[in-house]
């Protein structure tokens, strides 16, 4: 196999979990041009998104996570069983903005864990099990964080209308070790387990409807080896990567991409 072949993704489908998402949107895109049939599933479309170019739209909601094991039956039927599965989703309740640690509630920190964390944990577990019967040797990929490795550099946040949050670094965490798990589990059948880990992304705020400051981007971007904060474009190539058979040899593994972030 030539190398560049190697990237290709014809004939492969792809279930994209939050791919009308900053980064799920890109991915959608992504994959398709490396010749994927995406499924995107989420709780609505993308209007950037042209679902006229092979991309189709399923919707669900992960809040609803008891049903996901019988709504994948369904659209398995449908499409076949992935040999790719992303999950790039982001859920959160009402309080997600409310999740420094000076206005955290236990019910916050419970109910964010089981929508992100949780769903995370169980869609990956329930998808394995499909390739497995199937004896499809697949590709997880997981979005994980630079927070789920380090702790939040509290300087960024002085003076803004912006905090530190509470959660979610132990739910990136939790993320970034199941994913070594799975890896080391169903890699006997096959199947290869990874993860993504970016810095910040500019744009929206989760659980706000504004973007970042202009502070906190100038801040961020000086902190960084490269200037400047991530773009969706920046995560996509790598998710191309981790679900093709350029990266055959590789799982259990985080690739992180944040301009440097992590080594300074």
């Amino acid at each position: 196999m030539k190398y560049l072949e190697k990237f290709k993704l014809d004939k492969k489908t792809a279930f994209i979990l939050g791919g009308s998402g900053t980064i799920g949107k890109e991915a959608c895109i992504a994959l398709s041009d490396a010749g994927a049939k995406v499924i995107n599933i989420d709780i609505k479309k993308d209007k950037l998104i042209n679902y006229k170019n092979g991309i189709k739209f399923e919707r669900f909601d992960v809040k609803k996570l008891k049903n996901f094991e019988k709504f994948l039956k369904k659209i398995i039927l449908k499409y076949g069983t992935p040999e790719i599965f992303l999950n790039c989703s982001y859920p959160f309740d009402k309080n997600w903005s409310k999740s420094s640690f000076d206005q955290v509630s236990l019910d916050s920190i419970i109910n964010n864990t089981n929508l992100h964390l949780n769903s995370y944990v169980w869609c990956a577990r329930v998808v394995a099990e499909f390739m497995k019967k199937k004896k499809i040797k697949g590709k997880i990929i997981q979005l994980a964080s630079t927070y789920g490795m380090l702790g939040q550099d509290q300087e960024l946040y002085k003076g803004i209308n912006l905090k530190e949050n509470a959660i979610y670094s132990s739910i990136k965490g939790g993320i970034l070790n199941q994913t070594k798990q799975m890896a080391a589990y169903y890699g006997q059948h096959g199947i290869r387990v990874n993860s993504i880990s970016p810095g910040g992304i500019q744009g929206k705020i989760a659980g706000k409807k504004n973007n970042q400051s202009k502070k906190f981007i100038k801040r961020y971007a000086n902190k960084t080896p490269l200037k400047r904060m991530g773009n969706s474009s920046d995560i996509a190539p790598t998710i191309i990567f981790l679900a093709s058979e350029a990266s055959s040899y590789i799982t259990g593994t985080n690739i992180v991409i944040d301009g440097g972030w992590t080594i300074v």
